[in-house]
């Protein structure tokens, strides 16, 4: 696990967001928990997960910003050598 760099945490919310999972929708199964004691130890994981997917889409809203600079860059290099 060490060897890719990730959490086993960071794993398994990579693969809960790819996989189309959303945080009102990880809300929803943890409030579904009868136990209140098991419940309550979940609730870090909720924060937790709604954390992770904003960072992604923060991180992916950076990305694009930052592909759509460089597309403007090449465009307007384009131009003036022509």
């Amino acid at each position: 696990m060490k060897t890719s760099g990730m959490t086993p945490a960071t794993r398994l919310f990579t693969e809960w967001h790819k996989s189309g999972k959303t945080p009102k929708e990880f809300s929803a199964a943890i409030a579904a928990i009868k136990n209140e004691d098991k419940r309550k130890r979940f609730a870090a994981f909720d924060f937790l997960f709604k954390s992770f997917v904003q960072k992604e889409q923060k991180n992916a809203k950076k990305a694009a910003v930052e592909r759509w600079q460089k597309l403007m860059q090449l465009y307007r290099a384009a131009r003036t050598a022509s």
